[in-house]
This record gives structure tokens, C-alpha cells and sequence, in this order.
């Protein structure tokens, strides 16, 4: 099993599917959505524990933020780099952020046309060990969700 999160990112021309092309107001320009980023691809070697840590970013627009990421699993021996290229892509399980966050405390992120947007900084980790999977979610160095999930390695 391949496990992953759905993401968007700045569309490409020729890279990206023009289905996923939608224009952000936040960023000023053409964003890729449905695009899929895979902390662990089916067939890799997790003989010894592993920790996988990605780094993402939101910029807000509500007095407070408690969120969620949904984490994605696929069986394809080539995990799919898009949602909606394979049927085989499912929803495993959501992790819900354990915390409130006050926007007015973070950094403030400006873009082109000049509009300040707070910027939330966070990782999502992923470890795996014995057959369970935990997909955790951490803010200025603390943990502030996790999900543990007990899954097969082939």
C-alpha cells in the first residue's frame, strides 16, 4: 500500500491536467488541485522503523482555525501523482487537529495585490512500525493531532 494526502499546488502548463486548473484569489495565480503527495509508496523498504516529515502551509482567512487532513491510501503498484487517475484511491482515516489556533497570532503571509494573509506552518509526520501506521499533525514543534492506523506491508 502507497499512503499519501491530497494537495494543490501552482498549475503548469503541460505538466498538470487542465481539469485541476482553478484560479486562486489567495495566491494571484492558477492552482493545480487534486494533486497527491505519497509519504510512503507501495513496494519500499520499511524493514526498520520509519518517519517520514512534510512540511505545508495555509493562509487563512477565518479568526481561528481547528482543522483536519485526510490521509489517502492507494494498492496501485504506481501510486497515481493525481486524484481521480485511479479508482483505487481511498480515504483512510482523517486526522483531526487537537487544537484551536488563533490566527491573529501567526505571521501574516502578502501577496501580489497586496492582501495580508495569516500563513499557518505545519508538518504532517508520518511512522510506521510492526503493522501501525501513526499519521500525526505538529505546530511549532508540538504534536496537535495523530491517527494510528493498522495497515499490511507486502
Amino acid at each position: 500500500m502507497s499512503y499519501g494526502i491530497k494537495y494543490q499546488t501552482q498549475f503548469i502548463e503541460g505538466r498538470h491536467d487542465e481539469a485541476d486548473k482553478g484560479w486562486c484569489y489567495k495566491h494571484q495565480h492558477y492552482r493545480a488541485h487534486n494533486q497527491m503527495a505519497w509519504f510512503l509508496k507501495e513496494g519500499e523498504d520499511i524493514s526498520e522503523k520509519r518517519c517520514v516529515l512534510q512540511p505545508y502551509v495555509r493562509y487563512l482567512e477565518v479568526p481561528s482555525f481547528q482543522g483536519y487532513e485526510s490521509i489517502y491510501c492507494t494498492a496501485s503498484c504506481a501510486p497515481p501523482e493525481r486524484y481521480g487517475d485511479s479508482d483505487d484511491i481511498h480515504q483512510l482515516c482523517m486526522v483531526k487537529w487537537d487544537k484551536i489556533i488563533d490566527v491573529h497570532t501567526l505571521p501574516k503571509w502578502t501577496n501580489p495585490v497586496a492582501v495580508a494573509y495569516p500563513r499557518l506552518d505545519y508538518h504532517i509526520k508520518m511512522d510506521c512500525e510492526d503493522g501501525t501506521v501513526n499519521f500525526s499533525v505538529h505546530y511549532q514543534g508540538s504534536k496537535v493531532g495523530e491517527e494510528e492506523v493498522e495497515v499490511q506491508f507486502n
